[in-house]
């Protein structure tokens, strides 16, 4: 895979996630995706928690809604929110956003941002 990131800040992508790119739906309307990409990146994981959670044994449970944002070298054709996404702990969040940052040369990385909620 060709980088369009310059060696130095390659240097600030210490991790890597495994990208499946969606393929469509088979005869029974699941998702299928083709081989998994290794890509290098940078994770920010921040875990919020959020309100109103089911009541359990009479303790509000309150789940904490995960959220990563991952700085990933670009790709042709960049990934997209119908992708999935393995994290290195093996984790599979959802991925809700890509974008493509841009410098003076073009295309240069992509931001995808995944949550999942935990219990």
């Amino acid at each position: 895979m060709t980088s369009y990131i310059d060696p130095e800040y390659l240097e600030l992508m210490p991790s890597y996630v495994m990208i499946a790119r969606y393929l469509g739906e088979d005869a029974w309307g699941n998702n299928t995706f083709g081989a998994a990409e290794s890509i290098r990146c940078r994770i920010d994981s921040s875990a919020l928690a959020s309100g109103g959670g089911p009541v359990r044994g009479g303790t509000v449970v309150t789940p904490a809604r995960q959220t990563n944002t991952i700085y990933a070298d670009y790709t042709e054709p960049p990934f997209t929110v119908r992708d999935k996404i393995t994290m290195p702990d093996l984790r599979t969040p959802r991925i809700t956003s890509v974008n493509v940052e841009y410098d003076e040369r073009g295309p240069h990385h992509q931001v995808i941002v995944c949550e999942e909620t935990r219990e």
